[in-house]
Parts: C-alpha cells; sequence; structure tokens
C-alpha cells in the first residue's frame, strides 16, 4: 500500500514538472523580445570628485503586449542599522497605444487601472528632452558596424546652465523599433531609425558660483537586447490565462 502511494505521488510529481516545463516551453516559443534600458552618471561631490551612479530597467514585448521591470531597493531595518538591502522589481502590464494598463508592485498599492505615461515619466525618463532643436547643433555624422549604424555629434551652442552638455552623440540603429521606448521620437521619426544610445559630454571647466573646476563627466544611456531565460520573472506576464 505504501509502495502504491509513493508511485503515485511519484507520478503526480513527474506530471507536474512535465506541465511546468511545456508551459515554459510555451511561453519562449512566442515572439518576446527582452530589452535592456541602461544608464550610467558621472556625478561630482562637493569636493569635486566623480560617483558613478549606474541603473537598468527591462522591457520585454510580444505584439501588441509590453511588459515593463522596473527596479527598487527593498530594505528591513532594526533598531540601529539596514539589516536587509536588495533589489526588487514592479512591473508595469499594458497594451501598446493604450492610456491604461495594471502597476503590480510589492514596495506600492498595486493598480490595475494605472495611466502608462504618468507612471513612465515618473520612472523611467520618458518626458526628458535629451535633444533641443532649438540649442543643439550637429557638426558631424559618422558611421560604423559596416554602416548599420549612424552616429551623429551635436554641440550645444546655447548653454543656460551645467545641466547642458558640451557634447552630445546619437546613435542609431534599425534594431529595437519594436521596443516600446525612445529616448528621442523626434529624432526617431526624422532618421527613420531609431536612438539606441547616446552619450552626454560634459568638458573639465570651471562655472559660475562654483569653488572648483569640474571634472569631465559623461552619461550615458542604452537600450540592449537580451537572451530570455526560462527564469525570467517577467515571462510570468505573458502566460495564457
Amino acid at each position: 500500500m505504501i509502495r502504491e502511494t509513493i508511485t503515485q505521488l511519484y507520478v503526480i510529481i513527474i506530471a507536474v514538472a512535465c506541465l511546468i516545463t511545456a508551459c515554459k516551453n510555451k511561453i519562449l516559443n512566442q515572439d518576446i523580445s527582452k530589452t535592456k534600458i541602461k544608464h550610467s552618471m558621472d556625478l561630482v561631490s562637493l569636493d569635486g570628485s566623480l560617483i558613478p551612479l549606474a541603473d537598468s530597467f527591462y522591457i520585454y514585448c510580444s505584439g501588441n503586449k509590453i511588459v515593463y521591470q522596473l527596479p527598487y531597493t527593498y530594505t528591513m531595518e532594526n533598531d540601529t542599522a539596514v539589516s536587509i538591502r536588495k533589489i526588487r522589481y514592479s512591473y508595469l502590464v499594458y497594451k501598446k497605444g493604450s492610456l491604461y494598463g495594471d502597476f503590480n508592485s510589492s514596495a506600492e498599492k498595486s493598480d490595475p487601472h494605472v495611466n502608462v505615461d504618468s507612471l513612465l515619466s515618473l520612472k523611467v525618463f520618458t518626458t526628458a528632452k535629451f535633444y533641443n532643436k532649438e540649442s543643439d547643433s550637429l557638426i558631424e555624422t559618422t558611421s560604423s558596424n559596416n554602416g548599420n549604424i549612424l552616429i551623429e555629434k551635436y554641440i550645444s551652442r546655447i548653454k543656460i546652465d551645467q545641466s547642458y552638455p558640451d557634447t552630445v552623440f546619437f546613435y542609431y540603429s534599425d534594431k529595437f523599433k519594436d521596443v516600446d521606448y525612445s529616448f528621442s521620437t523626434i529624432l526617431d521619426q526624422k532618421m527613420k531609425k531609431k536612438v539606441f544610445k547616446f552619450r552626454m559630454v560634459y568638458n573639465s571647466q570651471f562655472y559660475k558660483d562654483i569653488s572648483f573646476k569640474m571634472p569631465r563627466r559623461e552619461f550615458l544611456f542604452e537600450m540592449e537586447e537580451c537572451p530570455l531565460n526560462k527564469s525570467d520573472a517577467g515571462l510570468t506576464y505573458f502566460r495564457d490565462k
């Protein structure tokens, strides 16, 4: 009797494992892309030294379905110090072109009807203006990777404050056109290509009201293709309901 029970349990376990594997393979067989949007920035401390800052998030796309995987820092504190600090993720799920989507997070109140544009502008620079046709002048155009990558070099003609870079490099490609994210919709539409990377370069120089000479620094923003793994948490949102 015990042997029969163990055998039945073993069969059930194998069946469940096969079902899970089949579901995961079905998901991976879908036409799903995963893109990493990353940025790094050189910040300047009060003593003039550079403080590197880097972060990233992921976008999954399949047809009209978009999933943003957004990081946040989870911490637990006791009376004397932080005992746990780790990176966790929240998820925004929506249909391309929709005004509203579902936002799922253990850090914030989940909202099944959140405004997509408002949330993304708050978390991932979607309203940031990295190109300004009034102040930026194109001075050079080159290519690389056998002509597959186009590079434009701009200088800032108008610099109101130290947030304006001296030089900006925009990198274009035919890739990433289906990714529902843009560093500059104006340049994407103008060039009929996607800005997948850009660099903002600040030369070493003195600024008014700053007592020391600012060091050279650079801000980098880039899209990067990522392979899909069965363990990717974002794939959960592509399972058939």
